[in-house]
């Protein structure tokens, strides 16, 4: 019997000076900007200007501009038909709440993979607090499959907070029994908010951008929907275990199975 094929390696990397500033300047602006008493919509603003200065699209990759569907409102991305041995997903449906950052990053993808992307404009928290950016996104997919794209031709991403939503989306299409992506990609997702990891306490001060009182910071602002009151949260696509508890040897357990 021939060897399966490896679908993954390790790549050991080290940091080039671009990462290394760029983890400079996120450590010096954002990372120190998020507390109690941090006003969101200027928080916000502050992070649309950055993000607007520093970020640009790949200058090659059409935008076909900003739509308008009963699902919301989406940036849409198109590159050139791929020449590829294997069929590659047509569409990527990324969230994102870094329009420019992530745009310059999805269109490159398009770039590369011949492939369309849609970015979801969708709700923000506090003022539209869980469940509303995931049905958001779940509504744009719905839209495409509507619009006769095959699920199977579909990809649905996500970085930090946005792995996180792409997640629970597909758990809710899953559990409501509609189709489904044809897979999904997570980049660094923010997937247990419970933050009760010994990660959280390991690592806090790591990372160039987070820490974790911004994180609780952040999570009461995403979690204040009542319908979750008294409820387990879905909005956790991963759980974590107690030490003392039968899985405390595997600390994480996937809620989709």
């Amino acid at each position: 019997m021939d060897k399966p094929p490896d679908y993954h390696r390790r790549i050991a990397l080290s940091p080039s000076w671009r990462t290394r500033a760029l983890n400079t300047l996120l450590r010096l602006t954002m990372r120190r900007r998020i507390t109690q008493e941090s006003d969101v919509s200027a928080l916000r603003r502050e992070y649309e200007e950055i993000d607007a200065r520093y970020f640009q699209v790949a200058p090659d990759v059409p935008h076909a501009g900003r739509l308008r569907w009963r699902a919301g409102r989406v940036d849409h991305f198109a590159g050139q038909p791929a020449r590829a041995r294997h069929a590659l997903p047509a569409w990527w449906i990324f969230a994102s709440r870094f329009p420019n950052a992530h745009a310059a990053l999805v269109s490159r993808l398009c770039r590369r993979l011949g492939a369309r992307a849609l970015l979801p404009d969708y709700r923000l928290a506090p003022e539209h607090p869980f469940p509303a950016a995931p049905d958001d996104c779940q509504r744009v997919c719905r839209a495409l499959i509507a619009q006769g794209v095959v699920p199977a031709s579909m990809v649905l991403a996500g970085d930090s907070a946005g792995g996180n939503l792409a997640l629970v989306t597909i758990h809710s299409a899953k559990a409501a029994g509609e189709p489904l992506p044809s897979c999904v990609v997570l980049l660094s997702p923010a997937l247990d908010c419970t933050l009760t990891s010994r990660s959280m306490a390991d690592y806090d001060g790591h990372d160039p951008m987070l820490q974790l009182s911004t994180l609780l910071v952040l999570r009461r602002c995403y979690g204040q929907s009542p319908h979750q009151s008294g409820k387990p949260s879905k909005q956790s696509p991963v759980w974590q275990t107690g030490a003392r508890q039968g899985l405390s040897d595997n600390r994480l357990s996937s809620m989709a199975t």
